[in-house]
């Protein structure tokens, strides 16, 4: 189950472009060399070194990583690298003029070392890495080597099922749980993405999740509780709730109907009262549109029911006259 949530996690990524362009100008085929190591650091950043050897003098170099980049360093085994780098859409650009001393070496060696702050994700108190590292041009070697943090853990008791590709194998310099895979011949078609799944024993437990479900739980049930109320036939506490959002005029709309059992025709509550039809009639389409009557229609004459028993308001003496 593990490994398939890993596999869903994995994001697919465009591979990034790569050209190399020879002294003469013309455009090299090929990778002798393709080194990966990236180093998960405790603050979430990652530090990526990253080896490329050419067999020949390159003059031009450009590679581009999916994810944005800092503090970029680059050097020239053999010679001089001027390096720029330029974040869009599509990640890093980084752009190489290479200057190599062909009496040192008949090929070019660039060592490129840069940070990244996006590439490890939070979920289910697990943190992934992921990063691709896909190039344009075949390889005929290539390693890639990612070091754990510290005190970090595989996710899995399986350690295959936290790792991605599965084919990596684990090891360890005494501090870090280190992952490591080697290639031969690989194509400019071929994914070079790495993932790692891994927790850290003895950090607080993540509660994002446990309040995410309260609260989720907490809108179930007042949703729940409104359509309850919503629904329920006579309650003194609609009285209490109904009632005082109304203006005077409403009110006494209410009152004659109550006073008639919740039912009565419209022209009665116009003779009682004493409104004219069209404000009747107005205040009848303001309460009905408020869900709190109903208009059921007779040819041209309206009766007007209440949606919900009110009750019925309290009956005051009549006046005696006199007071002591």
């Amino acid at each position: 189950m593990k490994r398939v949530l890993l596999l869903v996690l994995l994001t697919l990524i465009i591979a990034p472009s790569f050209t190399v362009a020879a002294e003469e100008d013309g455009l090299l085929e090929r990778v002798q060399y393709y080194g990966i190591e990236a180093t998960i650091n405790k603050d979430f950043s990652v530090s990526h070194h990253v080896t490329l050897i050419f067999e020949g003098l390159v003059s031009n170099l450009e590679y581009n990583f999916p994810s944005e980049i800092y503090g970029l360093e680059v050097k020239n085994n053999y010679g001089h690298a001027s390096c720029t780098s330029d974040f869009t859409v599509m990640g890093t650009n980084i752009k190489c003029k290479v200057t190599t001393d062909p009496e040192q070496a008949n090929k070019t060696q660039i060592e490129m070392d840069f940070n990244t702050t996006d590439s490890i994700k939070k979920l289910f108190g697990n943190y992934r890495f992921e990063e691709s590292y896909g190039i344009s041009l075949p390889i005929d070697s290539m390693t890639a080597l990612i070091h754990m943090p510290p005190t970090g853990v595989l996710a899995s008791s399986n350690p295959s099922e936290s790792y991605y590709p599965e084919n990596g194998k684990t090891l360890s310099d005494g501090r870090h749980i280190l992952l490591y895979w080697e290639r031969e011949n690989v194509t400019s078609s071929e994914e070079l993405k790495y993932a790692v799944m891994y927790i850290l024993p003895g950090e607080p437990a993540d509660t994002s999740n446990f309040i995410i479900t309260l609260l989720a739980v907490i809108a179930l049930i007042v949703i729940m509780g409104v359509g309850i109320y919503m629904k329920r036939g006579s309650s003194e506490t609609r009285i209490e709730n109904v009632m005082p959002l109304l203006n005077q005029d409403e009110k006494k709309v209410i009152d004659i109907l109550r006073n008639h059992d919740s039912e009565v025709m419209q022209k009665m509550i116009v003779i009682e009262s004493d409104f004219s039809k069209a404000k009747v009639s107005r205040l009848i389409k303001n309460l009905s549109e408020r869900n709190i009557i109903e208009i059921v229609s007779f040819g041209k004459k309206n009766r007007i029911k209440l949606k919900v028993n009110l009750g019925k308001p309290k009956k005051t003496k009549p006046d005696s006259g006199y007071s002591i």
